[in-house]
């Protein structure tokens, strides 16, 4: 039981970590290259309802602030589900570190009643001599 446990605890530590490291980080870029895209977007929308250009002065494009809305709209909603999945990663991290909290506590007082079973058997077979 010992060694299953702590396999189990080291488990959960590489599981709390893996969670933590390269999949939150990919989310995490992810997330700040949305903010990125939604800030220029702003930016051009304020341009297009100040100025009201019909194209755009670097490629000619047709231009038009419901167009930028719907794109900022998009751009929304996708870092809304990024920030879901970071959240269900944090949440995951968290119930992990509540059970390998209570395993380790379960551990030690086994550990511990291990010991005093030990104690009180060498104490019965030095009567016992």
């Amino acid at each position: 039981m010992q060694i299953k446990s702590a396999q189990i605890v080291d488990w959960m530590q590489e599981r709390i970590n893996s969670l933590g490291g390269e999949e939150s980080d990919k989310l995490q870029d992810s997330l700040s290259e949305l903010e990125t895209a939604k800030g220029r977007l702003e930016r051009n929308l304020e341009i297009v309802k100040e100025e009201n250009p019909e194209r755009c002065p670097f490629c000619g494009a047709g231009v038009k602030a419901p167009d930028i809305e719907d794109r900022i709209s998009a751009i929304e909603d996708e870092m809304e589900g990024v920030q879901r999945e970071i959240n269900e990663i944090s949440e995951e991290q968290s119930a992990y570190r509540k059970k390998r909290k209570k395993l380790r506590k379960k551990l030690s007082k086994f550990e511990k009643a291990k010991e005093n079973y030990e104690e009180k058997r060498a104490e019965v077979e030095g009567e016992d001599a």
